[in-house]
């Protein structure tokens, strides 16, 4: 070990995006730059409320932060933004404790102890998948590929396909 940051700080999710590597901790979502020394909260004001950031994913140049109940999209590269962003009109709180995320150009889906929201970026969709109706358990790893949305459970992995749009089929 070289070095540590954010002692006795859970540190829930991790993304790299270009020259940044974002954290997402219990006390809110921090960045560390290449040439810094350590770790800052993000965006120079605390677009969390200081609350858990469960996941984070990397679209495009966007950052998608999950907190237990909010997904927040950040310029990935932009850092010093004075103002907040607007949360994306989706209620995480449907899906159980927010575990994952994988994101693409059309769609971000989030995974959790009770189901997976997908939320199209362009049209705005929500569709969620629920435990145990859709889902054999929690969705403990997501990867989105452009045919599939592969589901990792505790009973095993699931395959999902997705339509040509991103969305989930029926």
């Amino acid at each position: 070990i070289t070095e540590r940051w954010l002692p006795n700080q859970p540190v829930w999710a991790l993304q790299a995006a270009g020259e940044r590597l974002w954290i997402g901790a219990e006390a809110g979502l921090f960045v560390h730059g290449v040439a810094a020394g350590g770790m800052e909260p993000a965006q120079g004001v605390d677009v969390t409320g200081r609350r858990p950031v469960r996941a984070l994913a990397a679209a495009d140049s966007l950052l998608l932060v999950a907190t237990d109940d909010q997904l927040l999209a950040l310029a990935a590269s932009a850092p010093t933004a004075r103002a907040a962003p607007p949360a994306i009109p989706v209620d995480l709180r449907g899906i159980g404790r927010v575990l994952r995320m994988a994101a693409d150009a059309q769609t971000v889906f989030v995974g959790g102890t009770e189901g997976v929201l997908a939320w199209e970026r362009r049209g705005g969709g929500v569709r969620r998948l629920t435990v145990p109706g859709d889902l054999p358990g929690p969705a403990l790893d997501l990867l989105a590929t452009d045919a599939w949305l592969w589901v990792g459970t505790p009973a095993g992995l699931l395959r999902l396909r997705r339509a040509p749009d991103g969305a989930l089929w029926p």
